[in-house]
C-alpha cells in the first residue's frame, strides 16, 4: 500500500496494483472503490492517471463504473446486478424535487447501487434503453408527462419496473409495480380545508388537462369535495398561459376568497399580486398548495403532502421481497400554515 509511481505516465503500473490488491481480498466483489482523487494521493500521481488506470480495469471487466456513485469492484458480475437499480425522476434541485436525493439516498443506505438518470434532461429514452442493457435488478420510475409509457415498457424482456407517483395503467401481460399518489384525495383535500372555512368562490391554479393525467384525477377530487359541501363551480386557469398582469387582472374581476394550487409554486405570484393589492392572507383570501415543497415552508402555504416517504419505504419493500405486479395507492395529507389555518 505504501507503493509509490515513480513516472506518473506509466498507468499500467497503477492498474496492476489496484487488480493485484483485488486478487488478494484486499477489495471485496460489491464493494466501492476509494475515490480517483485518494488513489491518487495514495500512490503519489496525478488524477488523469488514476482515471487511464481505472479504465483500463473497467475494460477488463474488473471494475464498474456507476454514473453518480463511484467505481465498484465487479468480482462476481451476478452480485452487482443484483444490486444495481436505475432510478428516473425528476432531479433539478432549484425546482425542489418529490424523491430526489431521499429515494437514491434510502436505495443506498439499504444496500443498493443506483445510477440516477435526471429525467428534466434531454434525451432520457437513449439513456434509459442504454442503462437498461446492463441489466440492473430494478428500474424505478418517476414518468415525465410527455414520456410514453409504453415507450419504457417496450425493453423485450425485462418486467423489473417500479413506477412510482403517477397512476399508470400496466396491461395484463406485464407484472410492473405501480406505487402511486391518490391524487383524488389531494384534490379532495385541498377543497375540503377551503370549504370548511366558508370559502367558496375558488381559483384553482393548474396546467393544461390531459387524458389519464394526475390533473385530471386532482380536478375529480375538487368536484367531490364541491358535491360534498354544495358549492356550485371553481374557476381553473392554466398559469401556463398567462402572464401576472393576467393573473392579477382576474383576480380583481372575479375577487376569489381562495386559491387551491396544484404545485406550491403556481401560487408564488399571487403573493406579490396580494401585496401590491393590500390584500390580506388568510383574511381577505386563503390558499392552499400541493407537494409541501420548502416554498410551502418559506411562504406559509398550507400544502398536501403525497407522502413520499410512504412511497420510497414501498419501493424498498418491492426490492427486498421480490414482489412483482405490486400496486399500491397512497394517501396524501394535509400540513397546515398561516395561508389556510386549521
Amino acid at each position: 500500500m505504501e507503493n509509490k509511481i515513480q513516472t506518473i505516465t506509466k498507468y499500467q503500473q497503477v492498474a496492476d496494483l489496484i487488480e493485484q490488491e483485488i486478487k488478494l481480498g484486499r477489495y471485496i466483489p460489491g464493494t466501492k472503490l476509494p475515490s480517483e482523487r485518494d488513489l491518487a494521493k495514495r500512490y503519489g500521481i496525478s488524477h488523469m492517471t488514476v482515471n487511464k488506470a481505472l479504465s483500463l480495469l473497467v475494460a477488463k471487466k474488473m471494475l464498474k463504473r456507476v454514473h453518480g456513485n463511484g467505481t465498484f469492484i465487479i468480482g462476481d458480475h451476478a452480485f452487482i446486478s443484483s444490486k444495481l437499480i436505475m432510478v428516473a425522476i425528476p432531479a433539478e434541485i432549484h425546482n425542489h424535487p418529490l424523491f430526489y436525493p431521499d429515494l437514491t439516498n434510502a436505495l443506498q443506505d439499504t444496500g443498493f447501487f443506483t445510477i440516477l438518470l435526471n429525467t428534466d434532461a434531454e434525451n432520457i429514452s437513449e439513456s434509459f434503453w442504454k442503462v437498461l442493457e446492463q441489466q440492473p435488478k430494478a428500474c424505478v420510475i418517476d414518468p415525465p408527462r410527455d414520456m410514453v409509457v409504453k415507450e419504457l415498457t417496450g425493453f423485450k424482456g425485462y418486467e423489473n419496473i417500479i413506477f412510482i407517483h403517477k397512476p399508470i395503467q400496466i396491461s395484463d401481460n406485464h407484472t410492473f409495480s405501480v406505487i402511486y399518489t391518490d391524487y383524488i384525495s389531494v384534490g379532495y383535500e385541498g377543497m375540503k380545508a377551503l370549504f370548511s372555512h366558508n370559502r367558496k368562490n375558488i381559483l384553482v391554479l393548474g396546467y393544461e388537462k390531459e387524458p389519464d393525467g394526475i390533473i385530471n384525477l386532482f380536478c375529480q377530487g375538487c368536484e367531490k369535495a364541491m358535491n360534498e359541501f354544495e358549492v356550485q363551480g371553481y374557476h381553473f386557469l392554466d398559469t401556463n398561459k398567462v402572464n401576472e398582469t393576467e393573473m392579477e387582472n382576474l383576480f380583481i374581476d372575479k375577487k376569489f376568497d381562495g386559491i387551491f394550487s396544484l404545485g406550491d409554486f403556481r401560487a408564488i405570484p399571487y403573493l406579490k399580486i396580494f401585496h401590491k393589492l393590500g390584500v390580506k392572507i388568510p383574511e381577505d383570501v386563503e390558499i392552499v398548495g400541493t407537494y409541501n415543497t420548502p416554498w410551502a415552508e418559506t411562504f406559509g402555504i398550507t400544502s398536501i403532502c403525497i407522502n413520499q416517504k410512504q412511497i420510497i419505504d414501498e419501493v424498498i419493500n418491492c426490492l427486498k421481497e421480490n414482489l412483482k405486479g405490486h400496486v399500491k395507492k397512497i394517501s396524501p395529507y394535509i400540513v397546515f400554515r398561516n395561508s389556510c389555518p386549521k
